[in-house]
């Protein structure tokens, strides 16, 4: 591959310096602003400069192999079309996905004319846009995601020269700053998305506090808990309140032991505790530990604990499709292992099903088998491993 010349030259035909520092400067501004407003104008002015036709400075997810356009000059519509129609039929697809950061692709130099023009892209696209010389570069190769741009100019104009693409040079040290930035950040939402959605399906209520035991974060499963007030709840200023104050010491003292330096607990664990409710309900079994390395605390100076609620009174049993779609059961098979792992006996579901109790043994024994298990013990610590 072909790295971009950085140095920059004096004399220059209708590009000066003045034109290429103008943008730079635009970069920065872009870079710093709220939104991704600002490139559409800077990718317009550097199409300009170049004298480019159609093109598009993007932000590329690997994963998904789509662009996602910070500027653009094609047709309105034309990116989401070539996402999802053209991309698949670019003759040089594996050249530009090759491309690490700093490397360029230039058709002209890197693919066949003859295989370019006979392709069916060209045929039934590029060649009415005006994609004929193509200049794509990749700015910076960050993990999952991927910032390229692409230049253009039809088969009566010449390709970009040496002029072009020293002006190029003086330009993508800023690009690449500003865009490995704007990448990481990108990686960054990807790796909270994935954790946030993670939290979400966990049965047990999350919840994060800072060293003065503030909040600062609760899955869905968490807010609810608080919310309901049976127990364990949100103070006025931002902090956990338990309904009983020996548990509500024994919390603060425990957390303030994590929180302190040389306390000796281990890492992996932290404490644990009863928080007895209101409602007379079986107590919430409360696990807390120190979070030494999270995306969490990023951004903060303080470390972060993470509260972890379970609640006795919750279902341990996944659903009963889950059942029926691993194991093959019918659906009274599902539901009688689902009342059996949440600690009903017997008797009990018997009842609740309104069926005798042979009934109920007889469907017993066709769960064994299908669960290759040979006890009720064996078939709950099964059944209470699988997710839920």
């Amino acid at each position: 591959m072909w790295a971009i010349d950085g140095r920059p030259r004096k004399s220059m035909t209708s590009i000066t310096e003045k034109k290429i520092y103008d943008i730079i400067g635009d970069i920065y501004v872009s870079a710093s602003a709220d939104s991704n407003d600002g490139w559409q104008d800077t990718y317009v002015k550097l199409c300009t400069l170049l004298e480019s036709g159609p093109g598009s400075l993007n932000i590329f997810d690997k994963r998904t192999a789509t662009y996602i356009a910070l500027g653009d000059t094609n047709h309105v519509g034309f990116l989401e079309e070539f996402n999802s129609r053209y991309y698949s039929l670019l003759p040089f697809r594996k050249n530009i996905e090759s491309l690490g950061t700093g490397e360029s692709f230039d058709r002209e130099r890197d693919f066949p004319k003859k295989a370019f023009l006979d392709s069916e892209l060209y045929r039934s696209c590029f060649r009415e846009m005006g994609y004929f010389h193509i200049f794509h570069h990749c700015i910076v190769d960050v993990d999952r995601f991927a910032s390229t741009m692409t230049f253009s100019r039809p088969k009566n104009k010449p390709n970009f020269g040496r002029d072009e693409r020293r002006a190029l040079g003086v330009i993508l040290p800023h690009l690449q700053h500003t865009m490995r930035h704007h990448i990481d950040l990108a990686n960054a939402r990807w790796e909270a998305r994935l954790s946030a959605a993670a939290f979400e399906r966990m049965t047990q209520a999350v919840i994060v506090v800072d060293a003065a035991h503030r909040v600062v974060f609760s899955n869905n499963r968490g807010t609810e808990l608080l919310g309901s007030n049976d127990g364990m709840t949100l103070a006025n200023d931002g902090r956990l309140k338990l309904a009983h104050s020996g548990e509500a010491r024994r919390l603060r003292s425990l957390l303030d032991r994590i929180f302190s330096s040389g306390s000796g607990l281990k890492k992996e664990f932290g404490a644990a505790l009863h928080v007895s409710r209101k409602t007379g309900r079986r107590p919430y079994q409360v696990v807390i530990s120190r979070i030494f390395d999270s995306s969490f605390q990023s951004n903060r100076e303080e470390a972060l604990a993470m509260i972890i609620v379970s609640d006795p009174e919750d279902s341990i049993a996944p659903s009963d499709r889950v059942l029926v779609e691993l194991f093959d059961m019918t659906a009274t098979e599902a539901r009688i292992t689902s009342l059996l792992t949440d600690g009903l006996d017997i008797n009990e579901v018997c009842k609740e099903l309104k069926v005798t109790c042979n009934t109920v043994r007889t469907h017993l024994k066709h769960i064994f088998s299908k669960t290759d298990t040979h006890r009720q013990s064996e078939l709950i610590t099964l059944i209470a491993k699988l997710p839920s």
